[in-house]
C-alpha cells in the first residue's frame, strides 16, 4: 500500500505535485507485497492474541472484544488484508480465463 508522508518542509508545493506524487506510488505499489506485510502483521496480532484473525475479527463484531485501539487496527488490517486477497484471486481468475478462452 502506497504511503506518503509529508513535513512540513517536504509537503508538495502544488495540486498538480502532490497528485503526480501519488499516482506515482500507486504505480510503484505491488500488491503481493502488501498482502505478504499484512499478513506477517496478522500473524503477529494473533500470537500476541493467542486467535487467529478469523476468529477475533467474527469475536469483534460481535462486540466481545471491546474497542482496544490494538483491535480497532486489527480490524483494519484484516478486513485490508481480505480485500487485497479478494482482488488479487479477482485479477488471476480473470487472466487464467483470458487465457484459457484464447486458441493457442
Amino acid at each position: 500500500m502506497p504511503v506518503l508522508e509529508y513535513t512540513q518542509e517536504t509537503l508538495p508545493k502544488t495540486r498538480e505535485e502532490f497528485v503526480r506524487l501519488l499516482e506515482s506510488a500507486r504505480q510503484n505499489a505491488d500488491p503481493l507485497d502488501d498482502l505478504l506485510s499484512l499478513s506477517r502483521q496478522l500473524l503477529t496480532l494473533e500470537q500476541r492474541h493467542d486467535m487467529t484473525s478469523d476468529d477475533f475479527y467474527v469475536r469483534y463484531k460481535r462486540g466481545e472484544l471491546g474497542d482496544s485501539m490494538d483491535f480497532i487496527r486489527w480490524a483494519g488490517r484484516y478486513r485490508l488484508y481480505r480485500e487485497l486477497k479478494d482482488e488479487i484471486n479477482q485479477s488471476l481468475t480473470i487472466v487464467l480465463t483470458e487465457r484459457v478462452a484464447v486458441p493457442a
